[in-house]
């Protein structure tokens, strides 16, 4: 009975070894959106930023 759990054993190591690794790395993702979030961060103030500006209004429209 012991050589046929050694067995099986050594059967699921090889079948492992062969397939791809196929897990996604998930770390250069989180590094991308934050990022993102900072850039979103220090962009949005300048944007949504107003400055007070005093237009002359239109006269008489006689030219």
């Amino acid at each position: 009975m012991r050589s046929k759990k050694m067995h099986f054993r050594q059967n699921i190591a090889a079948a492992g070894a062969d397939k791809p690794f196929s897990e996604l790395n998930i770390t250069p993702l989180i590094d991308v959106l934050l990022v993102l979030l900072v850039m979103l961060m220090l962009s949005v103030p300048a944007v949504t930023h107003k400055v007070p500006v005093d237009l002359p209004t239109g006269g008489s429209g006689s030219m």
